[in-house]
């Protein structure tokens, strides 16, 4: 997938062209589903919210919530984007639509869990998040669900050995249902692991992490470059020859 090597623009340009098949072919909530994706990206990539915001809200008068049949809207995804902008009512407001939309014999394993990780990341409580994320992974049950959100959300409370414990375990290891978000993380989990590991003073893994995600992302968006570029000056200063790189 083109998001696993930093190249977003060209997977955003064909989640948009899928959207639009789907939008033709009458199946708006996926749709909408796809066409997301360029928000979320927005700010997880770019920490653009503003932008982020003004993405969602045009989707959204693309894509009517209203018009889409209750058991066909994405929820769980826009609440994904909502909770990531810090809006708080607007989360809270996409989760009483779905469980007001949404019998419980139709929703999935650890529905609850999510919606409160989604709930306490909104309002910035990331203690809680992180707890929301383990119950969710045990009532879904997915032993590998959420572990990129939660090595950031440790990341955010200052708690960097926690991050890179979380971190490790989630680019060292594959799950039958990693998804999309998976792929794109990847990248900068390896750089995030190299940064960990070079505070650290520990020089051998940091050179690995940091040359894996040069390698990874040697054609990254130019808007990634400079992250790239970061990575190789660090290996430079670490020592070591960069043999995947030539």
């Amino acid at each position: 997938m083109r998001s696993a090597l930093g190249q977003h623009e060209a997977a955003l340009t064909t989640l948009d062209a899928i959207a639009a098949e789907r939008a033709a072919a009458g199946d708006t909530g996926t749709a909408l589903q796809f066409a997301s994706g360029r928000a979320l990206t927005t700010v997880m990539f770019r920490g653009d919210t503003a932008l982020a915001r003004r993405q969602l809200e045009a989707i959204l008068r693309r894509y009517p919530l209203e018009r889409i049949p209750a058991a066909d809207r994405p929820y769980g995804t826009l609440g994904d984007i909502t909770s990531v902008l810090g809006d708080v009512e607007w989360t809270r407001r996409l989760r009483r639509e779905f469980e007001a939309t949404t019998p419980l014999a139709e929703r999935s394993a650890g529905w609850a869990a999510r919606w409160d990780t989604r709930e306490a990341e909104a309002r910035r409580d990331f203690p809680a998040a992180i707890a929301a994320i383990h119950a969710a992974r045990v009532a879904m049950p997915c032993a590998h669900c959420g572990l990129y959100q939660e090595a950031q959300l440790w990341d955010r409370l200052g708690n960097t050995d926690s991050a890179q414990v979380v971190l490790e375990r989630a680019v060292t290891t594959l799950a039958p249902n990693d998804g999309p978000e998976d792929a794109a993380y990847y990248g900068p989990g390896l750089r995030r692991l190299g940064q960990l590991y070079e505070a650290k003073g520990d020089r051998d893994k940091a050179r690995d992490y940091y040359q894996r995600f040069v390698d990874l992302w040697r054609n990254a968006d130019p808007q990634f470059q400079p992250q790239v570029t970061d990575a190789k000056q660090r290996l430079a200063a670490l020592g070591g020859d960069q043999p995947h790189s030539r």
